[in-house]
């Protein structure tokens, strides 16, 4: 299962790294995810969902809560992958060991220039990811996803 895999995967860098190399790794991890927080907090228009970042997973939206996802599109063309998330809309990156100071720099300044671009000139909010979650959240019955989602996967499996 995927929570297995996770679990596996862990003891296997605990297993590589030993526990003073994972602790060394996993505050380093966490210093550049405070550092990207701090930094998302620097951009205008950009705020993170929680006042203070302690994890390596960095949540952020817009001041306005408008864009998010189009934002998220802009950062996927650039070669960013953000996992999108909902209520509140936002994204959020993982820090994870690949990641280093010079990477958490390149992304924000993308990021920067990305935020600029889609506050001064917003893209439509039906192109991309931006269509798909930003229409989810025009629905006033959230018990209506699960309905929908059950009649797709009942039509998907069926013969």
């Amino acid at each position: 299962s995927r929570n297995g895999m996770i679990f596996a995967g862990t003891y296997a860098a605990f297993l590589s790294l030993g526990k003073e190399g994972y602790v060394t790794e996993s505050m380093r991890m966490n210093r550049l995810g405070k550092k990207l927080a701090k930094e998302i907090n620097e951009i205008e228009g950009l705020q993170t969902v929680v006042d203070t970042v302690d994890t390596t997973v960095v949540s952020f939206t817009t001041t306005s809560n408008k864009y998010i996802y189009s934002l998220a599109d802009l950062m996927q063309k650039e070669g960013w992958s953000l996992n999108i998330l909902q209520n509140p809309n936002s994204v959020h990156l993982c820090i994870t060991p690949i990641h280093t100071d010079e990477i958490i720099e390149d992304f924000v300044k993308t990021l920067q220039t990305q935020t600029k671009k889609v506050l001064s000139e917003p893209l439509a909010a039906d192109s991309g990811m931006a269509g798909i979650y930003g229409n989810s959240q025009k629905i006033s019955d959230p018990s209506l996803v699960n309905q929908v989602g059950y009649a797709y996967l009942d039509a998907y499996y069926s013969e």
